[in-house]
């Protein structure tokens, strides 16, 4: 699954991969609706981005977690808060 947007196919194949159940692309819509989650347009980028930052995460920090998420045969899942914004962003995904 991309970890950087999620759709509703790609969800549903989660769905199938961890519970044998298939749901259509709108059934899943429906879904994440009920339960309160609603379509959200990304940021392109942190605004206050630090690039050294960005590196040791992607060279260190997050295969870090992903090995010991593997050695404890887990998954790692993240999480977001919503907030509002007045600046377009294009492209959206669950949240």
């Amino acid at each position: 699954m991309d970890t950087r947007a999620e759709t509703r196919g790609q969800i549903g194949e989660l769905v199938f991969k961890l519970y044998r159940i298939r749901f259509t692309e709108p059934g899943v819509g429906k879904y994440l609706k009920r339960w309160g989650l609603t379509f959200q347009r990304p940021d392109k980028r942190a605004v206050e981005q630090d690039a050294e930052a960005v590196r040791v995460w992607h060279e260190e920090t997050w295969p870090a977690i992903r090995a010991k998420a593997k050695a404890e045969n887990a998954e790692v899942l993240f999480g977001d808060q919503v907030g509002v914004r007045s600046d377009q962003v294009t492209g959206r995904t669950w949240g």
